[in-house]
């Protein structure tokens, strides 16, 4: 996929911070992934572009929800939420490597 050069140039450097990417300058520099592939969970990726919102943020309220035990919608969101960051915890980028390719290295 496409991805806009002005959207690269502010993600890569939040990714260097988080010590997913790392970059060097000069002849033969460029971008290149800190750590192994199976080393790199999505939701470190997301963390690192997104801050904890994943984890903090309720969709169905429009500012932080402090997590109130009474919403009527935590019984729905949270089981969802929970299944969501596990998924995301679980999965590496090798694994996404491995998807888009078939399953071949």
């Amino acid at each position: 996929a496409h991805v806009p050069h002005p959207f690269l140039a502010k993600l890569v450097p939040t990714l260097v911070r988080a010590g997913i990417l790392a970059s060097s300058r000069g002849r033969g520099g460029g971008v290149r992934l800190a750590r192994p592939a199976q080393e790199i969970s999505l939701l470190q990726v997301v963390q690192a572009v997104d801050g904890r919102r994943l984890e903090e943020e309720c969709p169905f309220h429009p500012q932080p929800c402090p997590g109130d035990p009474h919403c009527p919608f935590r019984e729905l969101w949270d089981p969802v939420r929970e299944a969501l960051i596990s998924f995301l915890q679980s999965t590496t980028l090798a694994d996404l490597a491995r998807a888009k390719t078939g399953g071949k290295r």
